[in-house]
């Protein structure tokens, strides 16, 4: 099923992981996106989980924002244990 969305908790929500950096930073929406080089509706719809990002889009949103993409999908401390993700195509 490549339609199929992941539900576990082993994914990470791009959209408000996303968002959640962009408001630590004090941008606005339209504001990263011109970064960004994006339209803003672009960026709502990728903050919104309506689309996916290329992972060109992506980069070019992380390097607006003074981040990587290596930093972004870092591992994260949940319930003082690291949690690591693994990414693999989709089947």
């Amino acid at each position: 099923m490549a339609n199929s969305k992941r539900t576990d908790s082993s994914s990470i929500e791009v959209g408000p992981r996303l968002r959640a950096l962009r408001e630590s930073r004090g941008l606005s929406v339209r504001s990263l996106a011109k970064l960004a080089g994006i339209t803003a509706g672009t960026l709502s719809k990728i903050e919104n989980r309506l689309t996916s990002p290329s992972v060109g889009t992506l980069k070019d949103t992380l390097d607006a924002l003074g981040t990587t993409l290596g930093e972004f999908f870092a591992a994260t401390e949940i319930d003082g244990e690291d949690e690591r993700h693994v990414f693999r195509p989709a089947e």
